[in-house]
């Protein structure tokens, strides 16, 4: 199964350089937010984002989310607009190889360009500071930055998977999946302004105690179930003879 998860990966990888190169409006989105994370933020704030800056892992989990979300509603409701599903649920594929193949290979695309922007917005960092150089985090935050990185392109991929199974056109899958990245955004701030008074003052006290090693791997644990609840929901919705009822 391992050999048809690559080959499905590969073939899926094609298909996202073609809607990335092939779409104006993505090489222009993708260049505005490199320019942004990777050039501007680096020469604006020196120093500080080479540092332990817990915004870093925040953007580390909410970048590839934006990034896959342009993607991966193309999974299955692309090949059902290009009716394409049949052919490829008739294949000799598994439907392990099919669902992991198209989910690995949005995980590679969002997970990759985020570490790629990374290394990139440090590059410059130490350019643009060479009296303060070499910048670098410590090893576990830069270790914590890359595992949020993987982790939030594993959930974006296995929800979008999931909106993609379900939906019947890619306009649809791409709107519930803009509402969530959108919701991902401003949940912490709806988070902290909806909470009761009571419950307000201390969970702020818990997290201002909690030292930040403790933070990432609560992050990383809770991003880990949420990923197997996503994936385990899309396994149980993958079924033929279903998705062919849909076409």
């Amino acid at each position: 199964m391992i050999a048809d998860i690559r080959t499905m990966i590969w073939k899926e990888l094609k298909e996202i350089y073609s809607i990335v190169m092939g779409t104006k409006g993505a090489k222009v989105g993708i260049g505005i937010t490199f320019l942004i994370f990777a050039v501007f933020f680096p020469i604006n704030f020196g120093a500080d984002l080479g540092s332990d800056n817990p915004f870093i892992m925040f953007f580390a989990i909410w970048l590839p989310l934006v990034w896959v979300s342009t993607i991966i509603a193309d999974s299955f409701a692309g090949e059902r607009e290009r009716k394409t599903l049949e052919t490829l649920l008739a294949s000799r594929l598994s439907d392990q190889a099919i669902l992991f193949g198209k989910i690995g290979a949005a995980l590679l695309y969002g997970w990759c360009m985020m570490v790629t922007l990374y290394l990139t917005s440090l590059l410059v960092c130490n350019l643009t500071n060479l009296e303060e150089a070499p910048i670098f985090p410590s090893l576990s935050f830069f270790a914590g930055t890359l595992i949020m990185g993987l982790l939030g392109s594993l959930l974006a991929s296995a929800m979008g998977v999931l909106f993609s199974l379900r939906a019947t056109t890619v306009k649809q899958a791409q709107q519930s999946m803009s509402l969530v990245v959108m919701g991902f955004y401003f949940l912490p701030f709806l988070g902290g302004m909806l909470l009761p008074e009571s419950w307000r003052k201390p969970v702020f006290e818990t997290l201002k105690t909690m030292d930040a090693a403790t933070i990432v791997i609560c992050v990383i644990v809770f991003l880990a179930l949420v990923n197997c609840v996503l994936i385990a929901a899309a396994i149980a919705r993958f079924k033929r003879p279903r998705l062919l009822d849909n076409e």
